[in-house]
């Protein structure tokens, strides 16, 4: 049986702040931070809870942070790799991009980042801002790292034993 589903009107349709709403409640359940930069301001106009957690910004409001927030917690050695990652995004016919980094927490801590993002442009390609996703990659970076120790043990006790 073929059925046709008139989408012209909807009896469900919500009104927009409902839609933004279970958006930002959705986006604060994710595992993943997630964040809208708006470039000509400077400023964000959206992170949820997770975002600021990465960065350490629990207290504020997402039009509060400013880019050099986020950029302070990350890592020293990583900031310049960063930098360049974001400004070749930027660059004619590029849409997207991404980072690998560390954020040093207070105590001490440090965790690894994946950052994916893309960039939106108006018609003539001018670069409006950025939508993006980052994941905690710290346990498959430790994971990793683990791995690279264990097999440079490994040959390092193979060589041992031939002696």
């Amino acid at each position: 049986m073929d059925r046709q589903i008139d989408t012209s009107q909807s009896e469900t349709q919500l009104p927009y702040s409902d839609i933004f709403n279970d958006f930002k409640r959705l986006a604060n359940q994710s595992q993943d931070a997630i964040d809208h930069f708006d470039i000509a301001t400077q400023r964000f106009l959206f992170c949820n809870q997770k975002f600021r957690t990465f960065f350490q910004l629990d207290k504020r409001k997402a039009v509060d942070i400013t880019p050099d927030h986020v950029f302070n917690a990350i890592h020293t050695e990583d900031r310049g790799y960063v930098l360049e990652a974001f400004d070749n995004s930027l660059k004619a016919g590029n849409t997207e991009g991404e980072a690998e980094y560390r954020v040093l927490y207070q105590d001490g801590s440090i965790r690894w980042l994946h950052d994916r993002w893309i960039v939106l442009r108006d018609p003539e390609g001018k670069a409006l801002s950025y939508q993006g996703f980052i994941r905690d990659n710290t346990q498959h970076k430790l994971s990793e790292l683990q791995f690279i120790g264990s097999r440079q043990n490994a040959l390092v006790g193979s060589y041992i034993v031939q002696e």
